[in-house]
């Protein structure tokens, strides 16, 4: 069986090879549009994107927004060359040759709701075919590709979850990274059903997730029957609903940077300008939470599950608010869900465990043994589960010895629990 999923990958990959751009974006940290000239320090990002006709590629909105230049290199000359360093300055990208690159013309239309641009090229390429995301069914097995690290499309496995979002989006059980976003999401006969688009937040998790969102194509269908005349980057780049995406990843970064006011005041002014960046409730909800505004947060997470109900991650983040403001139950009933709905999710159970040995200690001094002890048995399952996942614990997992500590400690005090019940059928 792996050797005919190794098979698959490695034909999906060469099949798509011609199709794939990789996107690089170069921002300037002090000011929204610059030049190749500019003395101010720049960075660079990337996603990924394909061709859809000969003289169109689509990608994502925010891999283009807030960059002041943009490249779509090709993915036959990444397979050749070393480049590993995804923040090379503008200058050394701009020594690649004009046949290592394709031009970029401006925007020829994009659906601000959807995170989807297409982009007009004066070169061609070779255009993927798109099939009918209506056919997707749920459980499906279908492949995505993207850029790891090294600058390399790769392509990778994923599991259909459910439709949301008006029912434009997937969920997908799969691995996402920084710069899959815009790659192509494939079926059994090498159409295109989706783009990958973001992968879901978490609360705790760095950048890369286990859930990721990707737009139907029949989406990606109706913007193509409907490209207008070439818009330069930098004038598109005014457009309201497309400053609200400047302004989600200006959050991002302050996130990132620990000034929680101003990532939340940025997230409320893009929701401003754009309505439809809804996974900016679970950022924001997440935000709440450092700055302790617990009541505010589930408000959030509630949005996000209203959205999507398949959102394990605003399950998760929403049980920790609410064990933090009392409701234990409530919070329990939240990573049941988030557990039912991916029984692979680590930190799920990691999270269970750690609530239900906090409800053994609260049992213990009501006096209700029996419930103790169940909580007792239940969480050192869901500890020792957490081991029985991953061989080695990510680093922002509990490693193995705080766990297995975890579980020593459950076993103490289900030892306290009987000589408890033991002592009160004396009395």
């Amino acid at each position: 069986m792996k050797d005919i999923i190794a098979e698959t990958i490695e034909q999906v990959q060469n099949t798509c090879s011609e199709a794939l751009v990789l996107i690089c974006a170069f921002h300037a940290n002090d000011i929204p549009y610059g030049n190749k000239h500019s003395k101010i320090e720049t960075s660079s990002e990337t996603a990924c994107g394909f061709f859809i006709e000969p003289d169109k590629i689509v990608t994502t909105i925010d891999a283009l927004a807030g960059a002041y230049a943009v490249m779509a290199i090709k993915a036959e000359l990444l397979n050749k060359i070393e480049m590993n360093n995804i923040n090379q300055s503008f200058e050394e990208l701009n020594d690649l040759q004009q046949s290592d690159v394709y031009a970029i013309e401006g925007i020829t239309a994009f659906d601000a709701k959807n995170n989807i641009v297409i982009l007009k090229t004066t070169d061609t390429g070779t255009p993927l075919k798109l099939g009918n995301s209506d056919d997707v069914m749920f459980g499906d097995t279908v492949f995505s590709l993207g850029y790891g690290n090294d600058m390399k499309h790769k392509c990778k496995i994923a599991t259909v979850q459910n439709r949301y979002n008006e029912y434009k989006w997937f969920q997908m059980k799969t691995e996402f990274k920084p710069g899959d976003g815009g790659g192509p999401v494939l079926n059994n006969n090498n159409e295109v059903v989706a783009v990958m688009a973001y992968g879901a937040a978490s609360y705790v998790e760095d950048e890369n997730s286990i859930i990721a969102t990707a737009i139907h194509s029949n989406v990606l269908k109706d913007l193509r029957n409907n490209v207008n005349d070439v818009v330069p980057l930098k004038q598109w780049q005014k457009y309201t609903r497309i400053r609200a995406y400047t302004l989600e990843l200006q959050a991002d970064e302050k996130a990132k940077m620990a000034d929680v006011s101003g990532a939340i005041k940025d997230y409320i002014n893009a929701l401003k300008l754009n309505p439809d960046l809804v996974e900016i409730y679970n950022k924001r909800g997440v935000l709440k939470t450092r700055n302790r505004s617990f009541k505010a947060a589930i408000k959030d997470f509630d949005k996000m599950i209203q959205i999507n109900p398949e959102n394990l991650y605003a399950y998760n983040n929403r049980a920790a608010s609410k064990s933090i403001l009392g409701d234990n139950e409530g919070a329990l009933e939240d990573l049941n869900k988030a557990i039912e709905i991916n029984p692979m999710y680590i930190m799920g159970y990691t999270n269970r465990g750690g609530l239900k040995k906090r409800l053994v200690a609260s049992k213990l001094l009501e006096g209700d043994f029996e419930a103790a002890q169940r909580y007792c048995n239940e969480a050192k399952q869901d500890f020792k589960k957490t081991l029985t996942l991953i061989p080695l614990i990510p680093k922002n997992y509990r490693d193995r010895k705080t766990l297995q500590k975890e579980i020593q400690e459950l076993m103490d005090l289900s030892i306290k629990i009987d000589q408890c019940k033991k002592e009160e059928q004396l009395k």
